[in-house]
């Protein structure tokens, strides 16, 4: 027991240090730290000393290069400046040019009439000869004003040259909307107005709107029922409108005092084509149709076919045809003539100069005539077409 208790407090010896044995190695490993601490303060200021000698070397560096290149710059802009101009001032300059010109545009302002002085593309549009809308807008408000509906028709034709509208039937208020509007416009040339029932209201205010306009010369009124008030109207209308060179008074049922209000305008006027087939001119016409044809010095193509001219009437054509010196072309078919008739047309043709066309159809010629007018057409060198 006594070496067994020994041996356990010996080895408890053995095992425990001192104190002081302790003490001492403690001191020696704070002293071990701190040489380990101060090793590596060493080193790294170590690292940072050379870091900041590099990084001046290289502070330096730069600086060099850049005084460098300033003074080659400064040599470089020495060269170049001594080879130009000096340099002026421009914003004194400028100042004082926009002073002198607003004074200037003071005393001489611009020329308000002058194109060149404004700003304006106005001078680069194209003319433009589209009267259309405008002439629609008036024939719609004429229609407004008398109260009736604007023909369709007339809408889509009112920039035509040539206004052809037969079998509309117009109604007094629309002839009146009709004639207002042409007074305006300057593009119609021809106006057919055949089969629309104007009767003397329409016709007269047609006529009237003649009286101012120069750029129709083509008008066919027939078949219009017309009477002595639209053939004084006419009458009246010849007189004045010399531009109008063909008119046509087919089918009006007009009698020989129709042609009495028409003999004097009909001597003095300008027509070069007349029409009066199909009315009911007796022998009266015949005569004064004749007279007619020795005054007129411009109708080139009279058309009294279908009419009722014989015996007296007859003869007075031939003689106004003897003194004739303008006529190329004369139907006096569908008159019934007759004997008579035919023969002084015939000797007619022996002294006048300038018919080239004439139709004697349907006049009741016998061989008499026929053998008058071989004579004829063995001397006549201007006759070209002969229908008998």
């Amino acid at each position: 027991m006594t070496d067994f208790g020994e041996h356990l407090g010996l080895k408890a010896a053995f095992s425990r240090p001192s104190s002081k044995s302790s003490k001492d190695s403690a001191d020696q490993e704070r002293n071990t730290s701190q040489s380990r601490c101060n090793t590596a303060l060493d080193r790294e200021k170590s690292t940072l000393s050379g870091a900041q000698g590099v990084l001046i070397t290289e502070l330096a560096y730069e600086s060099d290069g850049e005084e460098e290149r300033d003074k080659h710059d400064d040599a470089q802009l020495v060269e170049n400046t001594s080879d130009k101009q000096p340099i002026e001032d421009t914003s004194s300059t400028s100042s004082d040019a926009k002073r002198k010109s607003q004074i200037e545009t003071k005393i001489n302002p611009p020329d308000i009439f002058n194109d060149q002085e404004w700003d304006t593309d106005l001078e680069d549009e194209e003319e433009t000869t589209d009267m259309g809308p405008p002439f629609r807008g008036l024939y719609s408000y004429a229609c407004d004003r008398y109260g009736c509906n604007p023909k369709s028709y007339f809408m889509r034709h009112i920039e035509d040259k040539e206004v052809k509208m037969r079998h509309h039937g117009f109604t007094k208020s629309e002839s009146y909307a009709l004639a207002e509007v042409l007074k305006s416009i300057i593009t119609v040339d021809t106006l057919d107005l055949e089969d629309n029932w104007l009767r003397n209201v329409g016709c007269k205010q047609l006529c009237k709107m003649m009286l101012d306009n120069d750029n129709i010369h083509e008008m066919n009124l027939s078949q219009n029922q017309l009477g002595i008030e639209a053939a004084i109207q006419i009458g009246r209308m010849l007189k004045t409108n010399h531009t109008l060179q063909s008119l046509s008074l087919a089918a009006n049922a007009f009698e020989d005092n129709i042609a009495e209000l028409l003999a004097e305008p009909l001597e003095d006027c300008r027509l070069k084509f007349l029409r009066l087939s199909k009315n009911q001119f007796g022998d009266r016409t015949g005569q004064i149709l004749g007279g007619v044809l020795a005054a007129n010095d411009y109708i080139e193509t009279l058309d009294i076919s279908w009419n009722m001219i014989r015996g007296i009437g007859a003869t007075s054509l031939a003689k106004g045809l003897k003194e004739n010196i303008r006529l190329r072309v004369l139907d006096l078919s569908w008159n019934g003539f007759g004997e008579k008739g035919g023969i002084a047309i015939a000797e007619a043709l022996l002294v006048n100069s300038t018919l080239a066309e004439l139709n004697l159809s349907a006049n009741r010629l016998n061989d008499s005539v026929a053998t008058k007018f071989a004579k004829v057409i063995a001397v006549n060198e201007v006759l070209e077409i002969l229908k008998v």
